[in-house]
């Protein structure tokens, strides 16, 4: 029983291994016209667009494992912002937030 398990364990870790980045994508809308957009790299690294206008997106390349995170604060006084994290066009994590210069922020493990 626990050779099978050992087998299967190796043969799933090993299957992850080879899988290739995928497609990812950061999207930013809502009813607010500009936000101040922060998001983390693949790399690990923070990223910052100010006055961004919405909508706002950034697509790139992760791997299994890799950080993910996305905030939006609202530039104005009136509206919503809404960050969305995207794999192959599904929805992964999202939040919404509206208000005067609200924060909108979520993030997952890829």
């Amino acid at each position: 029983m626990m050779r099978s398990l050992c087998v299967c364990l190796i043969f799933a870790l090993s299957a992850a291994c080879r899988m290739g980045p995928s497609s990812v994508v950061y999207q930013v809308g809502g009813s607010a016209s500009k936000a101040s957009v922060t998001y983390t790299t693949p790399d690990g690294d923070i990223e910052q667009v100010s006055g961004a206008s919405l909508p706002w997106s950034r697509s790139f390349s992760a791997h299994s494992g890799d950080f993910l995170s996305l905030s939006a604060q609202n530039d104005g006084a009136t509206g919503c912002v809404q960050v969305k994290i995207l794999k192959k066009e599904a929805v992964l994590k999202d939040a919404q937030s509206c208000g005067a210069f609200v924060i909108a922020s979520t993030s997952t493990t890829y």
